[in-house]
């Protein structure tokens, strides 16, 4: 009997709480500014992702030469590798994605870095990657 009337007060405190809390999120979702708040603000998230890799991608080589991509490679892996002795891991994944994306369409080095690095950087080494070289793409079609 005990046991019952334990768990009804349970699931009465529960539906309470569920109760107060949903007609917080109410009042919150019928304010007439909500949508416009998550709108600018989602605006504002993506103007500062675009503005970073927009900054980034000013330190590519301009000409298409290997010999000037070679360089550029070559430096944004040594950077990398010196950011990983110094355990800065978020500027060794910047230097490490903008280095591979110029060379790796595939995947490739990437696997293979794959087995020196922890999972989680290669995740974000891959993802980091794709929105360079999608970057990049754009900004040819828009050379052309």
């Amino acid at each position: 009997m005990f046991l019952m009337c334990a768990h009804l007060g349970i699931i009465t405190g529960l539906t309470v709480f569920v109760i107060i809390l949903y007609d917080f999120d109410r009042k919150r979702r019928l304010d007439q500014c909500y949508n416009y708040k998550v709108q600018k603000k989602r605006a504002e998230i993506k103007l500062k992702e675009t503005d970073e890799f927009r900054y980034r991608l000013m330190a590519f080589p301009i000409s298409n030469k290997i010999k000037y991509i070679k360089k550029f490679v070559i430096r944004e892996i040594q950077k990398g590798e010196e950011y990983m002795v110094q355990n800065n891991y978020t500027k060794a994944v910047e230097h490490f994605a903008n280095g591979l994306s110029m060379i790796d369409r595939d995947h490739k080095l990437i696997n293979n870095l794959s087995k020196n690095v922890t999972q989680e950087m290669c995740i974000e080494i891959k993802n980091q990657v794709q929105k360079i070289q999608t970057m990049l793409a754009k900004i040819k079609m828009l050379k052309s």
